[in-house]
């Protein structure tokens, strides 16, 4: 009975003892998610702020500097993403503003399997209401989980003969899939760059509405591709994410 009980003692020591997870902190009113601090850019970075997902089949994330600007490229077949961890609330920062581009290519050559095709930008929360188990696990040093909800914010659409013929939207999901679209499908967003920003606290509160989105953290915010057939024909590229920030 000694060995099991010295075993959670040590763990919940070493928990205890280790350090605060790295997080992106506001500066000058707001948090830059993709500056020269992402890992690939510049040797040093703090790439403990950051988390990658990438299974063995999905596509690539490429990292680079395109005319002065950071951005991350997914590469068809989608699926991986990269986050980084910030500490803020919605209160503090509640806009979420980004730019994003898709490759035109991508949405010819039919329908594929059907599956939406485009990039993506994860936000994950943690509530301020705890379970139980958790705030007691909390008391004698052992951390919780980083995020307990999420929505993702998705900008694609499906594939058509024609590139001109291929209608693109925006749309936000929760963790539990509950989706809520933010523009329609409507011709001509392949091939141009796009700038857009989106009131957090709005977002939380569709989803979560007997929750003040004031007080929810903002652990990270995570970019990535979606995952989906491609005509043979294509580039590898999806498309770009760029100036992914959270402000005042």
């Amino acid at each position: 009975m000694k060995f099991p009980v010295l075993a959670i003692a040590a763990a919940l020591l070493l928990a205890a003892c280790a350090g605060p997870t790295p997080r992106a902190v506001i500066v000058d009113g707001s948090i830059k998610i993709l500056d020269r601090g992402v890992p690939g850019i510049q040797p040093g970075a703090a790439s403990g702020e950051w988390m990658v997902v990438r299974g063995n089949s999905d596509g690539q994330l490429n990292v680079m500097n395109l005319q002065g600007a950071i951005v991350v490229r997914p590469d068809s077949p989608g699926g991986a993403w990269m986050g980084r961890r910030v500490a803020t609330t919605v209160g503090a920062t509640p806009f979420l503003r980004w730019s994003w581009y898709l490759e035109p290519q991508q949405f010819a050559g039919g329908p594929g399997d059907g599956t939406e095709r485009g990039v993506r930008i994860v936000i994950f929360f943690r509530s301020v209401e705890r379970p139980s188990i958790e705030r007691y696990a909390g008391w004698v040093g052992v951390p919780g989980p980083e995020w307990d909800r999420f929505v993702e914010f998705d900008f694609g659409g499906f594939g058509a003969p024609r590139i001109e013929e291929a209608r693109l939207a925006k749309w936000v999901s929760d963790d539990a899939g509950r989706k809520l679209m933010l523009r329609e499908p409507r011709a001509g967003q392949a091939g141009l760059w796009h700038s857009e920003a989106v009131d957090l606290n709005e977002v939380h509160k569709h989803f979560w509405p007997n929750e003040d989105p004031a007080k929810v953290q903002v652990v990270m915010v995570a970019v990535g591709g979606l995952r989906a057939a491609i005509p043979a024909e294509a580039s590898p590229a999806i498309g770009y994410l760029a100036d992914v920030s959270l402000s005042k």
